[in-house]
């Protein structure tokens, strides 16, 4: 099992967005480097090619305009967060990062099991493993 953590918050997949002249492009190609780039600084092994296994962690610090008790509320009690951005657009970003570092295409990931939780420090924490 290969097991690693990207520091900070949690980042989510945003669709294309429409320049002038009607071009499309990402505006999130920078911040996609420099995440797979910390990805590659935790996992130093050789690129995956069969079926693999993903379990996904995205935790998020609460608001800070939220009072101090519903802080401590949620982070003790580990509660799951219900608000934007959507659940699934943090796996595509994670999947869309880890191809070409981790596995050779997203399509080799055969299930995935994800969360989304409150805690004092933001990080992503990804466990794979392979599929046989």
């Amino acid at each position: 099992m290969i097991s690693f953590i990207i520091p900070g918050k949690p980042i989510a997949q945003q669709r294309p967005r429409k320049g002038k002249g009607k071009k499309f492009y990402n505006a999130q190609s920078k911040i996609k480097i420099d995440w797979q780039w910390q990805a590659r600084m935790e996992y130093c092994g050789p690129i995956l090619d069969g079926p693999v296994d993903l379990a996904l962690e995205f935790v998020l610090e609460p608001p800070k305009s939220w009072p101090q008790y519903r802080k401590t509320y949620v982070v003790d009690n580990n509660r799951p967060v219900m608000t934007k951005p959507d659940l699934d657009n943090y796996v595509k970003w994670v999947l869309d990062c880890l191809q070409g570092v981790v596995y050779k295409d997203d399509a080799q990931v055969a299930r995935i099991i994800a969360t989304k939780r409150y805690s004092e420090k933001a990080l992503t924490r990804i466990e794979i493993s392979e599929n046989l």
